[in-house]
């Protein structure tokens, strides 16, 4: 059975490479990002690059429901946070 990781913030330009390079190893993987930086065409260079696509929810990681909801629907082994600390 495959691990399940839940990445935060996968689509950003800095970050979708490290998704890419997850499913590649094996792993299925769930990404969460609120689209605030406007990635989606890395979503799709993402699905264009591997032969399983990773599944996508466009949710707020601070938003309490919806991650329960998500944490509730999968059994996640691990957590990849990618969210950019402000300097």
């Amino acid at each position: 059975m495959k691990k399940t990781i839940l990445i935060i913030w996968g689509l950003s330009d800095n970050n979708y490479f490290k998704v890419i390079e997850l499913i590649n190893k094996g792993l299925e993987v769930i990404i969460i990002d609120n689209l605030q930086s406007w990635c989606l065409k890395n979503l799709r260079l993402i699905m264009n690059e591997v032969w399983f696509p990773p599944r996508f929810y466009e949710v707020d990681y601070y938003n309490k429901s919806e991650m329960k909801q998500i944490y509730k629907k999968y059994k996640i082994d691990n957590i990849l946070n990618l969210i950019k600390k402000d300097s």
